[in-house]
C-alpha cells in the first residue's frame, strides 16, 4: 500500500516503488494503444502535491500541480486533466506544455491527456504541471472565494466528472494519497472549509489538508466558500471508532434533521454490513436535487441521505474499478432504499449493466432499476443461505478501501455460494441476447437528478 503522507523521502519513494514492479496495474486499468508510431500506457500515481492560489481582487486562479508516477511499460504516460497545461516539467526538464495533448479515448467514450513525452518501463518520474485554475469552477464574490470539488459519476455528456475537472488526475482505476494547498489572496471575508480530508492547518488565507491513499479520483471533497452555512456537529460511536460527524446547510432546520438522520442510518448501516470505513463523515444537505457520494462525504437532499450513505459502503468503502462497475454499488444502494425486496424472477429481456468499452467511466442510470432487481434476484437465490447481505458484508470486510470490477464480483459472490452466475450475468448485466427494455433507464429512484452547472455554481 502506498504511504499515506504525500511526500516521504526520495530513498522510500524509491523503494516503494521498486517494490510494486512485480505487479501489474489492476483489474480494469484500459488498455495501452497506439499512437503516432508511439503506445500510450496507464500509469500509476505514487502522489500528488498541489498547490492552488486564488487571488480575489483579479478574479483568477492557478494550480501547480507534482505528480509522481511509475509506468509498467515504456511509452507515452496517459492521465488526466481538463485544464489546459500552462507549463510542464518531467523529471526537471522542461517541456511544451502542448505535449499534455488532449485526446479522445479510442473507443470514443471521453477524452484524455497524454504527455507525448516517452518514458521507459518501471521508470519513476516525477511531472510537474502549471494551469490556470477553470474560472467556471469557482466563484469570487463578497471578497472571497467559493470553490468546491463538485463531482458526479452519471449525465456527464464527456465523462469528465471527478478530481480532473479542477486538477490533474489519474483514471479511477488508481488510488493515491494528495496534499492540498489552497492560498486566497487579497480575500476580505471569513470562510469555512468543509472536507473529508485531514485540516494540517487552515488560517484565513491559507489552508493545507492531506488525503489518504486509498482516494480514487471521485473521492476527494473539499469545499470552502465565504457563503453563510449552518453547521451541525457531533460524535457517532461506531462499532470500532468514534466519527466525528459534520453536518452543514444553508437551513439550519435542514442541518439539525440532516445530523439527526446520519447517526440514525450510520447505526443501521454499520449492523448490516459491519464497521464505517472512514476517519469522519460529512454532508452538505440541500433542499433538493443532486445526491452524489465521496470517502465518508455526501451532498444529498435528506430525501436522498440514506442511499448516498449506503455508498460510505459501496462506491466509496467497496469502489468500482471504471465505469463498468459502477452499477454495483447504485444496484446495491437502490436495493436498499426499496428495503431489500426479494425477486423470484428477472425479466425476460435483459439489461445492460456492464460490458461497455474500456473506457466508460459514467455508471448508467438501468443500475437505479434494474440493477436493483438484480440484487433481488440474487437474494432470492441464496435465501437458504441469509440471502445476499451476509455476502455483501463479508465483501465489504475483505475489500473495504479497495476497487473492484464486474467479474471480481460475479467470481466473489459465486465463491461464496458454490453457484454459477455466468448465465445471469451474461444476460442481466452484460445485456447479451437484450431485446428490449422492460423497465425505463429513467425509473423512479431515490437518487434525485443530477444538479445542473448553474445550481452547483449557487451551492458553492
Amino acid at each position: 500500500m502506498k504511504p499515506k503522507h504525500a511526500w516521504f523521502g526520495t530513498f522510500l519513494w524509491v523503494l516503494s516503488l521498486l517494490s510494486s514492479y512485480a505487479h501489474a496495474l489492476p483489474e480494469g486499468a484500459p488498455p495501452t494503444f497506439p499512437i503516432g508510431g508511439e503506445t500510450v500506457v496507464p500509469v500509476d500515481f505514487y502522489d500528488m502535491e498541489l498547490d492552488l492560489s486564488f487571488d480575489v481582487s483579479v478574479k483568477a486562479g492557478t494550480g501547480h500541480a507534482i505528480i509522481r508516477f511509475q509506468a509498467p511499460e515504456e511509452g507515452f504516460p496517459l492521465m488526466d486533466m481538463v485544464p489546459r497545461a500552462t507549463a510542464l516539467r518531467l523529471n526537471g526538464t522542461s517541456l511544451d506544455p502542448g505535449l499534455l495533448e488532449e485526446i479522445n479515448s479510442p473507443d470514443g467514450r471521453t477524452k484524455l491527456r497524454v504527455l507525448k513525452q516517452r518514458v521507459f518501463a518501471f521508470s519513476l518520474n516525477t511531472l510537474e504541471i502549471d494551469y490556470a485554475f477553470p474560472s467556471a469552477e469557482v466563484t469570487y464574490t463578497g471578497g472571497g472565494v467559493r470553490l468546491g470539488f463538485f463531482m458526479g459519476d452519471v449525465g456527464s455528456a464527456d465523462q469528465r466528472g471527478f478530481l480532473e475537472k479542477f486538477a490533474p488526475s489519474n483514471l479511477e482505476f488508481d488510488s493515491f494519497p494528495m496534499v492540498l494547498r489552497v492560498q486566497l489572496k487579497n480575500a476580505t471575508s471569513t470562510h469555512q472549509l468543509f472536507t473529508n480530508g485531514e485540516i494540517v492547518s487552515q488560517g484565513n488565507s491559507e489552508y493545507v489538508v492531506r488525503f489518504p491513499a486509498y482516494f480514487t479520483p471521485s473521492s476527494f471533497y473539499f469545499h470552502l466558500s465565504n457563503q453563510n452555512f449552518q453547521s451541525r456537529e457531533d460524535t457517532y460511536q461506531g462499532m470500532s471508532a468514534r466519527i466525528p460527524v459534520v453536518v452543514y446547510s444553508t437551513s439550519t432546520d435542514l442541518a439539525s434533521r440532516g445530523l439527526s438522520s446520519a447517526k440514525r442510518v450510520l447505526s443501521e448501516l454499520e449492523s448490516t454490513y459491519g464497521p464505517f470505513a472512514h476517519e469522519r463523515v460529512v454532508a452538505y444537505i440541500t433542499p433538493n436535487g443532486g445526491g452524489m457520494e465521496y470517502c465518508g462525504a455526501t451532498i444529498t437532499a435528506l430525501s436522498a441521505l440514506e442511499h448516498e450513505f449506503t455508498h460510505f459502503w459501496f462506491a466509496r468503502g467497496v469502489m468500482p474499478v471504471n465505469g463498468n462497475a459502477g452499477w454495483i454499488d447504485e444496484a446495491i444502494a437502490s436495493w436498499r432504499d426499496n428495503s431489500y425486496p426479494s425477486h423470484s424472477s428477472l425479466s425476460s429481456s435483459g439489461s445492460l449493466l456492464a460490458g461497455f468499452p474500456s473506457f466508460q467511466r459514467m455508471t448508467p442510470m438501468a443500475a437505479y432499476s434494474s440493477g436493483a432487481r438484480v440484487m433481488g434476484h440474487l437474494d432470492y437465490l441464496f435465501r437458504a443461505n441469509g440471502g445476499l447481505k451476509p455476502i455483501l458484508k463479508e465483501l465489504f470486510s475483505q475489500h473495504k478501501r479497495q476497487s473492484i470490477s464486474t467479474p471480481f464480483f460475479q467470481n466473489f459472490v459465486e465463491t461464496q455460494t458454490g453457484k454459477d452466475l455466468s448465465s445471469l450475468f451474461a444476460k442481466h448485466v452484460y445485456g447479451t441476447g437484450r431485446v428490449t427494455k422492460d423497465i425505463p433507464e429513467d425509473a423512479h429512484t431515490h437518487h434525485p437528478r443530477p444538479f445542473t452547472p448553474a445550481e452547483y455554481k449557487a451551492l458553492r
